[in-house]
């Protein structure tokens, strides 16, 4: 939608809004308003206001044939008020940040954990319908492309190692959990090679998420993709 605001001086001041689902209900609507009325310019004062919905979806009610579907329509209004409260708070972040600043993610079809989930602008998407995907084995908090460590060119985990300009010692690790490169797809990251990932343990107690490349780039060298926080 924009709101237009015509000057005694003959300008005009706009600004736009946009909602993350289709809405006909001022109260949702209002607030996105309110949050941008401050980049209006009134100059000497405004003698008119124009509200026009730019881009506009069909909006239909649903007629419950009994009472079973009576029923389920009253859970899913229920439901559905927690989805208008989600899509207004995206609502009210794309007014501030820009509608491409919001994002969330789905799960993606790629057995490679960075490539595991794939980012959807919040505005024009809808949630995950059911649980995240199960991965084989517990997956870091946070994941950054791979970093090269100062360790031994040997697949066995390194007693000590230095990354990011700190040594550390090596207390336990969890593995190897073996993945193989996507063949059909072409990744110079893993082209012609493996990964064998590993979850260590470090003195100080830091966990963090380790693989040995054979192929591609990152061939016969250890790295660090991921720290479990």
């Amino acid at each position: 939608m924009v709101l237009q605001a015509f000057r005694a001086d003959g300008g005009v001041s706009a600004v736009e809004i946009g909602l993350a689902r289709a809405a006909d209900s001022p109260d949702r609507i209002r607030p996105l308003l309110h949050l941008k009325l401050d980049q209006i310019d009134a100059g000497f004062g405004i003698d008119c206001l124009r509200l026009e919905a730019l881009a506009t979806e069909a909006m239909t009610a649903l007629q419950h044939r009994g009472q079973v579907d009576a029923t389920e329509a009253a859970l899913a209004d229920r439901q559905g008020k927690d989805n208008h409260a989600l899509d207004d708070l995206i609502g009210r972040l794309g007014a501030r940040l820009g509608a491409e600043a919001v994002t969330r993610l789905h799960p993606a079809d790629s057995h490679v954990p960075a490539k595991s989930a794939q980012v959807l602008m919040a505005a024009w998407s809808a949630p995950y319908p059911g649980p995240w995907p199960a991965s084989p084995s517990p997956r870091p908090l946070v994941m950054f492309r791979p970093e090269p460590i100062d360790a031994p060119e040997v697949p066995d985990p390194p007693a000590r190692f230095r990354w990011r300009r700190r040594d550390y010692t090596l207390r336990m690790a969890v593995g190897p959990e073996r993945l193989q490169p996507e063949w059909w797809l072409e990744d110079p990251d893993w082209r012609g090679g493996a990964r064998d990932y590993w979850r260590v343990e470090v003195a100080g107690g830091e966990r963090l998420w380790l693989f040995f490349g054979q192929g591609g780039a990152v061939s016969n060298r250890w790295y660090c993709e991921g720290s479990f926080g």
